[in-house]
């Protein structure tokens, strides 16, 4: 595809030795998917310490550029934003997730929408009046984040919007369309505007359930050394009893209750 060239990129071409200016067009060619150094060898058919000099001199004049998605290196022209494939540079370092930075930056994105999603200094579950307009759009979450410098590489809104996404599956904040638009739209997120978005913080809860209650989801030995047969089984347990005797108790007791609300005391 034929692509227009500024001055001072065909000034620096010119100045470009014939397999250089080779290696130029396939990476040239490539676009946004950009291309690796070993199927630049494959294609050109030139020692790999040519191949590696030739990108070097490139990057330096500011021709091509190195990206770092998640399985190799890649080059495409200096002034192309990377294909939705190549993206997650901010989160992979040399091929592998970045846990420091991952977890640094889903931190921070949660303290800043949780701060904006729950009143301070009163109850748990005291909530914002229904036309509050403080909760946050990526756009601010972003801003968030630059703010704080937790890396030296340049932060995008599509690398933010990937940890949002992370912290959506993980239950602990919901996404929310805002904008008054008829909500029998037939529009797709995709087809919405990220400003017409909010992201809200799901409060932690401490739920305790039958099982957590019971002396065997709380004893240490139930797992691997409570057997039925064995020096600790549920049969010779003394904890068990005490537990399910209070549990009939608790059951009488509100039996008898509810017994007494039924009668009418003449």
């Amino acid at each position: 595809m034929y692509q227009a060239r500024s001055k001072e990129t065909a000034t620096k071409l010119q100045a470009l030795e014939n397999h250089e200016f080779e290696i130029y067009e396939l990476i040239e060619n490539s676009e946004r998917k950009g291309i690796s150094k070993t199927d630049i060898q494959k294609q050109i058919k030139l020692v790999q310490s040519l191949v590696e000099s030739s990108l070097k001199n490139m990057q330096e004049q500011k021709l091509i550029k190195e990206v770092k998605p998640k399985t190799k290196k890649l080059y495409m022209l200096f002034d192309i934003k990377p294909h939705d494939e190549s993206l997650s540079r901010l989160l992979y370092t040399n091929g592998e997730p970045d846990t420091f930075v991952v977890e640094s930056l889903k931190s921070i994105c949660y303290n800043f929408i949780y701060r904006r999603s729950f009143p301070r200094g009163m109850d748990e579950d005291a909530i914002f009046y229904p036309n509050y307009n403080g909760y946050v759009t990526l756009s601010k979450v972003v801003q968030c984040v630059q703010e704080t410098k937790v890396t030296e590489i340049e932060i995008e809104e599509a690398d933010i919007k990937q940890i949002l996404d992370v912290l959506i599956f993980e239950g602990k904040i919901i996404k929310k369309f805002i904008s008054n638009v008829d909500p029998n739209s037939m529009k797709t997120d995709d087809n919405r505007s990220d400003s017409q978005f909010v992201y809200i913080a799901k409060r932690a809860r401490n739920i305790n359930n039958a099982w957590t209650q019971a002396p065997c989801g709380r004893c240490p030995f139930f797992e691997n050394e409570c057997t039925e047969n064995g020096e600790i089984s549920p049969s010779t347990c003394i904890f068990f009893p005490q537990w399910l005797n209070k549990a009939i108790n608790m059951i009488q007791n509100d039996e008898e209750n509810e017994k007494g609300k039924d009668t009418l005391d003449w």
